[in-house]
């Protein structure tokens, strides 16, 4: 019996490795699901048939959403009528978001878990840094053909680019990085240096203001909490102080030798010239992305006022994508379905806090999931897997961290 027990949990952490060292794969194989998907729902059935533990409170929080969302789907029959089929698949994409943390905690039990997955993380971030590259060569040569910003590797179609997502997974990463990774592996200054400088010239080539936004917002973000440590923390020394100040500047002066170093690598690819320029277009007052983004707002609001702004549509909503995640969460199932998600993600954090042994960890924690919830305001890129994946993944992994509970042997 325990024999059997420890071979479905090796099976179970072995296909979550899998899906970790896939996920960027972007083959569609059938309807719209691609490789990481397949395996992750057979991780999901398995590990279901495991009986692993459950949180009821969230739970609780979790059935009273599914409730405001089928709710939201009666309105939505008696509303708008039909269906878009594919429409469907936003059933798969709420499941995915809220089962992979769950499978991730109750999985991932020892160091050498950790430092596996942790490793195949360094792995991808590496590779797809480089593929930016490796991408705009293959277009040069003609080898392949499509849009002149990247998408992620084996796309189905690369005329049709994904580099928001792909900005979006970057930036997180190099936060993953900067805070976490470098010091999990112990890497020395040069070569972190040479893989933060790597990241953000790859942010800049998919021409997407995204994965730079963020990049400036945790600048900012750390920036005012070290000022607040640095002038109310009387008791910290002056090693410290500039230990606190260190990842600041030092993704500063990398952010700028990667602007100015990045035109010499597009002077390569003339043709391209366009992804500075677009990366670093901040006029949202007249950028006709931003501008969409304020009227899908409004009609993510329309689509509740058929029930006094308390539920939503849900799958009958107007729009399938609404370029934000809280226009899409009050189209789908209206302010009850917000405040329940708001309500399950808080108490989630709270659980974290009561968890944790190192103030410095939660706040790190509590960093990433502010900054990933800043890039699902400006997309909803959570409700695709191959950014969701990873960018959970990585939160999920800091929230383990917290408790210090793991085991040291496998």
């Amino acid at each position: 019996m325990q024999l059997t027990k420890i071979n479905i949990s090796s099976l179970l952490f072995f296909i979550l490795c899998s899906c970790t060292l896939i996920f960027s794969l972007n083959n569609v194989i059938v309807a719209s699901f691609r490789l990481l998907d397949i395996l992750f729902i057979v991780l999901i059935l398995f590990f279901i048939a495991t009986n692993p533990k459950v949180n009821k409170t969230l739970l609780l929080v979790l059935l009273i959403s599914i409730l405001v969302f089928a709710l939201s789907n009666i309105i939505g029959i008696l509303n708008q009528g039909n269906v878009d089929i594919t429409r469907i698949a936003f059933l798969y994409k709420y499941f995915f978001i809220f089962s992979l943390p769950w499978v991730v905690v109750n999985l991932v039990k020892t160091d050498r878990q950790m430092k596996i997955l942790n490793t195949l993380i360094l792995i991808n971030f590496i590779f797809l840094c480089c593929w930016t590259y490796i991408y705009l060569v293959l277009l040069a040569s003609n080898i392949i053909s499509g849009s002149w910003r990247p998408s992620f590797p084996l796309s189905t179609s690369y005329n049709q680019s994904d580099a928001h997502l792909y900005a979006s997974y970057l930036g997180l990463s190099i936060v993953y990085y900067v805070f976490y990774l470098r010091h999990f592996f112990k890497h020395n200054i040069f070569l972190s240096f040479l893989i933060i400088l790597n990241a953000i010239i790859a942010i800049i080539l998919t021409g997407s203001r995204t994965g730079v936004v963020l990049v400036l917002f945790s600048i900012f973000l750390y920036g005012g909490y070290s000022f607040l440590k640095f002038w109310f923390v009387r008791n910290k020394s002056i090693v410290k102080r500039k230990n606190l100040f260190f990842p600041i500047f030092f993704l500063i002066p990398i952010f700028f030798i990667a602007l100015i170093y990045s035109p010499i690598i597009l002077d390569l690819f003339s043709d391209y010239i366009d992804l500075i320029i677009r990366s670093f277009n901040f006029n949202l007052f007249t950028d006709l992305s931003s501008i969409g983004r304020v009227e899908k707002l409004f009609i993510g609001i329309e689509d509740a006022e058929h029930s006094s702004f308390f539920l939503g549509l849900g799958l009958f909503s107007t729009l399938t994508w609404y370029d934000g995640i809280i226009s899409i969460l009050i189209a789908h199932g209206g302010l009850l379905f917000l405040l329940s998600i708001i309500t399950f993600y808080f108490l989630l954090i709270k659980k974290a806090a009561i968890n944790s042994t190192n103030q410095k960890d939660f706040l790190l924690f509590l960093f990433m999931v502010v900054l990933y919830l800043f890039a699902n305001v400006i997309t909803e890129y959570i409700y695709v897997s191959r950014n969701a994946f990873p960018s959970l993944l990585m939160i999920s992994l800091l929230f383990i961290n917290l408790s210090k509970n793991i085991k040291k042997k496998s």
